[in-house]
């Protein structure tokens, strides 16, 4: 059967992939904690899992109503994204303001600022601290993603019918991104105030959207020689993350350069895996239910992990290694606050939004069916 001719696909609920999404959080957890240097690319996977979730399902909304609903899409994740963050700031609110002077309330009013208002990783760009609030980019990041991304693909749905293009502009993109990091690597000191631009870290991003084009044209791989290459594949994405977690280096030129991105295709590679072979024990060890728990509450594991960090154990950056019992009271203490955010605040609202119906206008309807 022909790709064109194939059943539809449908994403659904996949547990591997919070599983997944639970390795990120534990590597950004365990390089803020000082254990591992290169943990820091766990923002990679998320971001690759973003572009990933949000290109498929709407793709997936596309192709089953000739529509993208662009306001629904985005009460939807502001019900998902904004209490929990209002939350924090108002908790970090009145700790500092209860500890600190009025100069540190200042600090972190300015700060708390920068965040809600999704602009963090421009803040130290123009040399605003973040305070305990600095882990706050990679959020910044992925609403712009949101903001660009969906109204693009809308955009790119009126201009061409060929989900062929559309995957070649999304190529382009990520190449664009690696070579504008090349470009604008000018000192030592421009490493901090670049790392957390969108267009920098864009290729990671642009890389989830690539295989979200490539899934929902069931242009994965399907012949039982290709999935046994497919799975090799994978192997070897798992070794190139591994030895990144615990090695890898921002200020290498190979990760400004490649680097970065290989870890995102790796992330890719894997995700391809667990769809193409569900069944396997990729996807089994991946759906290891403490991870996927784990997983499912990452987005309060990574808004809550810092400001306890520093609160608990002192720390701030990797290099700093306290005794290891307070970095696994940290850790105990990020659990039980993300669980209860999660089952108090953040659940609660994900029905929520399930149930909220949003009367919004369609902005792409009818128009051309993609040829594959």
């Amino acid at each position: 059967m022909k790709a064109a001719e194939a059943a539809p696909f449908h994403l659904g609920y996949r547990p591997p992939l919070d599983g997944l999404r639970g390795v990120a959080i534990l590597a950004v957890m365990a390089f803020h904690g000082g254990l591992i240097r290169g943990g820091f690319l766990g923002v990679d996977l998320f971001f690759v899992l973003s572009g990933f979730l949000i290109t498929t399902l709407l793709l997936e909304e596309r192709d089953r109503t000739g529509a993208i609903h662009l306001g629904r899409f985005y009460v939807r994740r502001a019900l998902r994204l904004l209490p929990a963050l209002f939350a924090l700031v108002i908790a970090c609110s009145i700790v500092v303001v209860l500890t600190g002077g009025p100069e540190e309330a200042g600090i972190f009013g300015s700060a708390a600022l920068w965040v809600i208002f999704y602009l963090a990783n421009w803040a130290s760009f123009f040399g605003y601290p973040l305070h305990v609030l600095r882990h706050a980019w990679s959020l910044a990041i992925e609403e712009q993603f949101y903001l660009l991304w969906p109204g693009l693909l809308v955009l790119l749905a009126r201009v061409t019918a060929s989900r062929a293009r559309l995957l070649g502009v999304v190529v382009a993109g990520v190449a664009a991104s690696v070579l504008l990091r090349l470009w604008q690597w000018v000192a030592p000191d421009a490493v901090a105030q670049l790392y957390a631009r969108l267009d920098w870290r864009g290729d990671a991003l642009l890389v989830g959207c690539a295989l979200g084009v490539l899934t929902t044209g069931n242009w994965l791989p399907a012949s039982r020689t290709t999935r046994a290459w497919l799975l090799g594949g994978s192997l070897a994405a798992a070794a190139v993350l591994a030895a990144a977690f615990l090695g890898a280096s921002w200020d290498a030129l190979y990760m400004r350069g490649g680097g970065a991105t290989l870890v995102a295709l790796s992330a890719a590679a894997l995700i391809v895996q667990v769809l193409v072979a569900p069944a396997g024990w990729i996807a089994r060890l991946l759906a290891f239910r403490p991870l996927v728990r784990t997983g499912r509450i990452s987005y309060g594991l990574y808004l809550w992990h810092f400001p306890i960090f520093f609160a608990l154990s002192g720390l701030a950056y990797q290099s700093i290694r306290p005794a290891l019992p307070r970095i696994l009271l940290a850790v105990v203490v990020t659990f039980l606050v993300a669980e209860a955010s999660f089952r108090l605040l953040e659940r609660p609202l994900l029905d929520l939004k399930d149930r909220f119906g949003v009367k919004s206008k369609e902005l792409w309807r009818g128009g051309k069916r993609w040829r594959t």
